[in-house]
C-alpha cells in the first residue's frame, strides 16, 4: 500500500429523521389523515407534502414541508418537524413502528424500522 492511498471509508449518516405515518400526531393535536406517497411500512401508509392532518375543532390542514431527499412517486416524504398550513403546527409524533430515514454524506438514503421489532423486518 502506498504511503498516499487511504483505505474505503464507508459513507457515515448524516442525519436520522422520523418519516410521518398515517395517523401521526402534531403538537396541536391533529391526526395525519391522508398518506398519498405510495410507500407502505408495516401496512401503514408514509405522508408526504400535500397531505392533510384533522383537528376536531380546527379542521384540515395540510402538510408543508418535507423531507426533500426522499421522494416517493416524485412527491417528498413528510418528517417530524413537517410544518403545516396552519400556523405554528408541526408532525410531533411520527407513529408507531416508525420508519426512519438515515441520509448519508454520500447523499445516499436508507430506510430502518425503530420500534419493538426493530431489525426483526416484521
Amino acid at each position: 500500500m502506498k504511503d498516499d492511498a487511504r483505505p474505503h471509508r464507508p459513507p457515515q449518516p448524516r442525519r436520522i429523521v422520523p418519516l410521518a405515518q398515517q395517523g401521526a400526531r402534531t403538537n396541536l393535536g391533529s391526526t395525519v389523515a391522508t398518506a398519498s406517497s405510495g410507500m407502505r411500512h408495516h401496512d401503514v401508509p408514509l405522508a408526504c407534502a400535500g397531505d392533510t392532518v384533522t383537528h376536531p375543532h380546527l379542521g384540515d390542514a395540510r402538510i408543508l414541508t418535507r423531507l426533500d431527499a426522499l421522494q416517493a412517486h416524485g412527491q417528498p416524504v413528510a418528517c417530524a418537524g413537517s410544518l403545516t398550513t396552519r400556523p405554528g403546527e408541526y408532525i410531533l409524533d411520527p407513529g408507531q413502528h416508525s420508519v426512519v430515514a438515515i441520509e448519508y454524506d454520500d447523499g445516499s438514503v436508507a430506510l430502518a424500522t425503530l420500534g419493538d421489532d426493530a431489525g426483526t423486518g416484521a
